[in-house]
């Protein structure tokens, strides 16, 4: 993977199509190249650089979370002992992995801590913050409240180096509307 500074080395048509993108995330080159007045061969070439320069990538929106199972939104976010968490002491008990940083402890949340639920909850993002009482905050998707009530009082908690956490559900959002 490039390098963040190598990334931002891209000129103004480049740009340009990165802003369209973000602003119409389901555009066909056509609508690209018509809009911004460049060939479909131009915006095509440069869409494929970007993609194969891990500057884009493709990806599945999922648009209606109830219609595929998960109708509930929650936030929980996570205040971290960081002395423990130094010391490597996550993971549930009796099944302890080495992680021993901020970054680590996000990546352990997102990937391993999720597989006990199956498909009743998916973990989209965890977030690292500055400047807030909280050290994470952990975006969820849940088919239901008892799982979520698992996963935070169950999992989330015993982890080691979690010291609190606070989860706020979802009512309503710009992108999505009303949230169950």
């Amino acid at each position: 993977m490039k390098k963040a500074y190598d990334r931002l080395l891209r000129d103004e048509k480049d740009r340009k199509i990165i802003h369209f993108l973000l602003l119409h995330p389901a555009a066909q080159v056509e609508e690209i190249a018509r809009d911004l007045k460049y060939p479909q061969s131009t915006v095509q070439k440069r869409i494929s650089r970007m993609l194969h320069d891990e500057c884009l990538e493709r990806v599945v929106r999922v648009v209606d979370w109830s219609a595929i199972g998960y109708p509930l939104h929650y936030w929980v976010d996570v205040k971290v002992r960081l002395y423990e968490l130094r010391k490597g002491r996550t993971g549930s008990p009796g099944q302890q992995s080495f992680v021993d940083s901020p970054k680590k402890l996000a990546g352990y949340i997102m990937q391993v801590l999720p597989k006990a639920y199956g498909e009743r909850l998916i973990v989209e993002d965890v977030i690292i913050l500055l400047g807030s009482p909280a050290d994470l905050s952990i975006s969820i998707r849940a088919a239901d409240h008892h799982v979520v009530l698992d996963f935070v009082t169950s999992a989330l908690r015993n982890l080691g180096s979690v010291e609190s956490t606070t989860t706020f559900h979802a009512a309503w959002s710009c992108v999505e509307g009303d949230l169950n």
